[in-house]
Order: structure tokens, then sequence, then C-alpha cells
């Protein structure tokens, strides 16, 4: 084996390993505050109906924008509730 190809192996490694720890810290995020992937997911639905709107698909537009606006509510109300489980938890300790 190599130098280079012993530095590359490690460079994959690491980089794995930076990789694992983003999403270990995403999965806290999200178990954490519970609406973030529904309020991400309205931010992605609202730019595709934008798109399909300038596209001019008026039908498939209005159906994605009315997704999004659920999304939204739905991840608002989450975040509430999650915000309120964990302030709770906060005050016990």
């Amino acid at each position: 084996m190599s130098y280079s190809t012993l530095q590359e192996c490690l460079r994959i490694i690491v980089t794995n390993i930076a990789g694992n720890l983003k999403l270990q810290k995403m999965k806290a995020y999200v178990k954490e505050n519970w609406g973030s992937p529904l309020v991400a997911g309205f931010i992605i639905l609202l730019f595709s109906a934008a798109i399909f709107s300038a596209a001019g698909w008026i039908p498939v537009a209005e159906a994605v924008a009315n997704c999004a606006y659920f999304a939204l509510a739905t991840g608002v109300v989450l975040q509430l509730v999650s915000f309120s489980k964990n302030r709770r938890k906060n005050e016990g300790a």
C-alpha cells in the first residue's frame, strides 16, 4: 500500500466520521424540534409551487401550495408542542 493510497483512505475515513457527526447533530436537532422537517418541507414545496406556476401549471401549483400550507401549519403546531415539552423538562431539571 503506497503512501498516497493510505492518505486517501484516511481522508475518506475522516470525511465519513465528520458526515456521521453532522447526521447525529441533525437527528438530535429534529428530536428536540419536532416541526423543523415540516417547516423545511414547506419551503421546498412553496418553491416548487412557484416553479409550477411559472411553468403555467396553475392547478398543480395550487395543489402543491395547499400541501405547503398544511405542512407549515402542522410544523408550527409541532414546534409549539416540542417547545412547551422542552421548557417543562428544563424547568424541572
